[in-house]
């Protein structure tokens, strides 16, 4: 199977996210920022999901700083591409932030952070990429 991508900027969450990818779930996983280099990971169908942070500090594309929505727009726009299953995981937690950032980004699921339950997330990304064929349940 191909590896997720993990789009975050704070080292801490991104070495967490590639344990729990791999210890819980048995994924490889490619780290990623650089907005360049995540676009041609989509395009080259090098990965089978991604997983972005809302709130990036350091991601940068033709000279704007963007957050997950706005990367989660260009990818959705990439053409053949743009349906690889997109999980948003983010500290916005308020009432609606879920429904707001999903309809914004085009993302398929929003997970906030801190996760609570580790098993359930990946139990989650297997849904989006149809590893189990079940559904997916309502974020």
């Amino acid at each position: 199977m191909k590896p997720i991508l993990v789009v975050e900027d704070d080292q801490y969450n991104a070495m967490l996210m590639e344990k729990v990818l791999k210890k819980i779930g048995g994924f490889d996983s490619i780290v990623e920022e650089d907005v360049d280099r995540i676009l041609e990971l989509v395009r080259n169908d090098v990965v089978c999901m991604v997983i972005l942070d809302v709130s990036l500090s350091r991601s940068r594309y033709q000279e704007k700083n963007l957050d997950g929505v706005e990367i989660a727009k260009l990818i959705r726009s990439i053409p053949k591409k743009g349906s690889i299953p997109i999980l948003l995981l983010t500290a916005f937690a308020m009432p609606d932030d879920d429904r707001r950032l999903l309809e914004s980004s085009g993302a398929d699921y929003y997970v906030p952070k801190p996760v609570r339950d580790l098993v359930n997330l990946v139990e989650i990304i297997k849904k989006l990429i149809n590893v189990t064929g079940s559904e997916i349940p309502e974020p």
